[in-house]
Formats: structure tokens, sequence, C-alpha cells
């Protein structure tokens, strides 16, 4: 049995779905090896990154070597389905909701979340109408489709008129043991707060979606003894539509107060969240929502957003906000930063929430997705 991926989406920025391909492949090398992989990889790819999983996986990469948007749309829908084709596998898994418009195998196909149809204002012209074009009819000749959440899930069935029937809940996971305190040396973590103040952390990529600006509108907001105590950090690379963000900093005369670290080692991560005295991701909207439940992991506490996935992932691990309402947000900040008892209680209550979701059981459960189509 051969098992086709499109991993080109690894070996680039931190993403989610970048974190979700990278996570089960890890996992796939030892949960099941009867089945074969083949990988397909764009030939920037670098192997020194990803070792383990370019020495146990078969790769094959695809010829066209220039990035870029136009790029990028004919391997997937050029090249993709005709070595497809040529290969025959047995499967075909897409980790993100676009996958070749001519169906070439059976297909499983995750969807994270479907902003590009609710909040259609958050995205390029051009990124909105590809997805609005592609993404329904790629859903509707899918064999399974993967979501990543409840929540996801439901707004397939509603605005893609998808059947539960062929819909798998698939949740994504913490690397627990890598996202702790114990995982964390001692001397990274006192390097990190030697190099830095206290610090309030935001972390992903700058994007409208992420609802930066309100964030930073509300960091703005804090009275003037939390402002000079703490710093916000903004931690993540540059995605679109960002420019805002760096516009309103200068404009509130923020510059030495919000700091932008750009994209963040993996192995820093940890150092990052503990370092923080409370992580904040007031997104709009997310599929899932990884980085809270990695700085609950870290026993941080955390304040997110009260839609989308998060009531449904974080439940009572965190303060949930109206992510509009730039004074709740604010409001918020001030007393998970000045009452410890509150701080005390989400940091017990998220790593306790965060424990419950592992990678390996995301891998576990899709190997199953897969089976149900491979015998």
């Amino acid at each position: 049995m051969l098992v086709a991926i499109d991993a080109r989406v690894i070996g680039f920025r931190r993403s989610g779905v970048g974190e979700y391909t990278h996570q089960l492949l890890k996992h796939f090398s030892y949960l099941d090896t009867e089945i074969e992989y083949v990988l397909f990889l764009n030939t920037s790819f670098k192997n020194n990154q990803f070792e383990e999983l370019t020495s146990f996986f078969r790769t094959k990469y695809l010829s066209l070597s220039s990035e870029g948007k136009l790029f990028n749309f004919l391997k997937t829908h050029g090249e993709l389905p005709v070595r497809l084709f040529q290969l025959r596998p047995s499967l075909f898994h897409s980790p993100g909701p676009i996958a070749p418009v001519f169906k070439t195998a059976p297909t499983v196909l995750t969807i994270h979340d479907l902003s590009f149809l609710k909040f259609s204002d958050i995205f390029t012209g051009l990124q909105n109408s590809y997805y609005r074009a592609f993404v329904p009819r790629i859903a509707r000749y899918a064999d399974r489709i993967i979501s990543v959440s409840r929540n996801t899930c439901q707004d397939v069935i509603d605005l893609l008129k998808i059947s539960e029937d062929k819909i798998r809940i698939v949740y994504n996971g913490v690397d627990i043991k890598y996202f702790s305190r114990s995982s964390i040396k001692r001397e990274d973590l006192s390097k990190k707060e030697e190099s830095l103040e206290k610090y309030i952390l935001f972390l992903g990529v700058l994007e409208p979606r992420k609802n930066i600006c309100r964030l930073i509108r509300a960091y703005a907001s804090l009275p003037a003894y939390l402002r000079n105590n703490y710093k916000l950090i903004i931690a993540g690379s540059e995605g679109w539509l960002y420019k805002d963000i760096y516009s309103l900093v200068r404009e509130l005369s923020l510059s030495e107060r919000v700091v932008f670290t750009g994209e963040v080692p993996d192995n820093e991560l940890p150092a990052l969240y503990r370092g923080a005295s409370l992580f904040v991701y007031p997104s709009l909207m997310e599929g899932f929502g990884i980085p809270p439940l990695e700085a609950m992991a870290c026993g941080i506490p955390v304040i997110a957003s009260n839609t989308s996935c998060f009531p449904e992932v974080l439940a009572d691990g965190a303060l949930l906000i109206n992510p509009l309402d730039e004074e709740e947000l604010s409001h918020s900040m001030v007393r998970v930063l000045t009452d410890k008892e509150l701080s005390s209680e989400l940091v017990s209550k998220g790593i306790k929430r965060a424990s419950l979701f592992s990678w390996e059981d995301s891998a576990r459960r899709t190997l199953e997705v897969y089976r149900e189509l491979l015998y």
C-alpha cells in the first residue's frame, strides 16, 4: 500500500498547517510500518532540517524550482496530478484544503478552517477568489475530509454542503514533552529572562485574521504602570496585509514597547513561551489554534477569543474574550496581570487541558482514516 502526501508546506515558516504536517509525519514513521509513504516536496526543501523524515520516507521533488503563487499553482494543478497519475498511489493526502483540481487518486483532504468564506476581507482578492473557486470542488470529490475540530466540521457541512458521513474529526495535538516547564533547560530560560523585560506574548503569522491591530490598541490602553512593566512581544513571520500592524505601532508611539521578533526557531519556542507573563491570542477565527495550547502546556496564563474553535478546544483552560471588543481585551489583560489567584487558576487549568491533546493520538486517528479507504 502506497500513500502519497503533499508535504511541501513543511520546511518553510512555522504555520498551523506546517506544524500539523510535520507532526503527523514524525509519528507515522513509527506508528505504522506496513504503509509505504511518498512525500512530495519542493526542490528548495532543506533535507538537514528534517532528517528524520527524509530518512524514513521516500521523497519526490516537484521539478518547478521557482517559488511564488503562480508557480505554486502550476505545481499543484499541473505537475502534481501528473506525478500522482504516474505513481498510482493507493491514497493521496493533502494536509491543507487545496489539492489538484483533477482527482487522480483516492483522496483525503484536511480542512483546518473556512475563514475565506466567513471573512473575505482578511485575504487578498486573489487569495479569496482562488480558495472560493477551488476548495468547494475539491472537498466534493474528496473521499474523506479530516476536520481538526467540531466547529470546522460544522462549517464544512453548512458552508460546503458536504455530508457528515465522509467527515472525520481529528484534533491537533501538543508536544507536551517539548512544551512544558520541565523540558526547558534552566540556562535557556535564564538567558531569555535576562535578554527581555517582563512581557506579554503573541505568537502567529502576521495577517489580518490574527487581529493583531486590536491587540496592539488594547495594549496601548493598559494603565501606564503595566505598559512600563510589560512589553508586548509579537513573534511570527510576515504573512499578508501586515503593513498596517507596523504603521499602528508607529502611530501609537509604541516602538519602544512593542517588539517584533520575526520567525522564532522551534528550539527557542519553549523558553519564549515560558518567559512570558501572559499569552494573548485574539484571533478572529481558527480551525484549532495550536499556539494557545502550547502556551498552556508551558504553564502560562492564556487569554483567547471566545469564537470559532476556542471554547471547544481551550474550554476553561483560558480566559475567553470577545475579540472585537478592545476594552474587554484590555481589561482582561489587566485582570490576569494583577490578580495572582486568577493567573494561578488559569495556569493550573491550562496545563490540565493541554495534556488532553497529543500528536501521537492525532497521527493514530489519521491512520484510521487512511485504513477506511485502504482496506
